[in-house]
Order: C-alpha cells, then sequence, then structure tokens
C-alpha cells in the first residue's frame, strides 16, 4: 500500500506551490495588459505574451528576466504560451455554459 503514496509529497508541492508560482504571475501580467486597454478583452497574443513572461518567472524567479534570457525563452516560451491562453479560452467558453 506504501507504494500508492511514493512521491505524493512533491506532487502536492508541484500542484500547490508550483502552479501559484506559475499562475500567479500569468494573471498578473493579464490584469495589467488589461488596465492599459481600459478594461477591454484581451486577444490570444497578449494571453500568450502572458505566458510566456509566467514561465520565466516560474523557471528562474525574478533573475530569469535578467541572467540567460535567450536559453530560458527557447525552453519555456514555447510551452506556457500555448497551453495556458487554451486554458484561458476554455474556462471562459465554459463559463458561459
Amino acid at each position: 500500500m506504501k507504494v500508492f503514496y511514493a512521491g505524493f509529497g512533491a506532487h502536492c508541492y508541484c500542484d500547490s506551490i508550483g502552479r501559484a508560482v506559475y499562475l500567479g504571475p500569468y494573471e498578473f501580467t493579464k490584469r495589467e495588459i488589461r488596465k492599459s486597454k481600459m478594461g477591454e478583452a484581451l486577444n490570444v497574443w497578449e494571453r500568450m505574451f502572458s505566458a510566456g513572461v509566467a514561465g520565466i518567472y516560474r523557471n528562474d524567479g525574478i533573475n530569469g528576466f535578467f541572467r540567460g534570457f535567450t536559453i530560458t525563452v527557447l525552453r519555456a516560451g514555447p510551452v506556457a504560451p500555448i497551453v495556458l491562453p487554451i486554458y484561458d479560452i476554455a474556462l471562459e467558453f465554459l463559463q458561459a455554459y
């Protein structure tokens, strides 16, 4: 029975703290862009930009914006701009029904 719980602690950490570190900057960036647009809805490119920023922050914290920028964008950039906007659009679609 013990084998079923192997890695449970690490998984809980990833799904709680790890997601907060990832989604926090994503939501913050989206809200800042929305403020500059006077509350207008974000387009998919603005969501992708927000997601890319969140991926960089999640991986390296604030230092990620200054150290190894190119490699960080190459590594995290393609994933976050695809995953998070799709999540956002699906959530908005589901909330409409």
